[in-house]
């Protein structure tokens, strides 16, 4: 049987949502490069959703990729302050200025620290749950 359009890019909205599900554990954990694998594939999600607009319900695809774009916020404030902190003490090394990591690498951490308990907490909410419940439907 032939799929439409649709139902294969519904299918691959199926296997993008798996991958979400499946780098959480590791993002959570805050294991290197864990977090930017997720909000890649929250990205990719919401660029199926966005380039084939006309294939899809057009209420429901606004739903999913709203609570994904808060979700990508989340996981972007998170990955943009660790990559901060890699490039700011590899610029240190690099230049030997040691010195400077406890000014500058230091307040980078804690924040990314921050960002990634919000993170944790995000996912105790309901909200997780409400996302989580879109991504089935899909």
């Amino acid at each position: 049987m032939q799929q439409s359009a649709g139902e294969m890019l519904g299918a691959a909205v199926t296997e993008l949502a798996r991958l979400v599900a499946d780098r959480r554990a590791a993002a959570l954990a805050d294991e290197p490069d864990a977090v930017h694998q997720l909000r890649t594939a929250v990205r990719r999600i919401r660029n199926v959703l966005a380039v084939f607009r006309r294939c899809f319900d057009a209420e429901a695809a606004a739903e999913l990729r709203g609570s994904l774009e808060s979700y990508g916020d989340l996981l972007g404030q998170c990955r943009d302050l660790e990559v901060r902190a890699e490039h700011c003490e590899g610029a240190i090394v690099s230049v030997g200025l040691d010195d400077l990591r406890e000014p500058l690498v230091v307040p980078l951490l804690a924040a990314h620290r921050a960002a990634h308990e919000v993170l944790v907490a995000w996912h105790r909410g309901p909200d997780v749950a409400a996302l989580d419940a879109l991504l089935a439907t899909w």
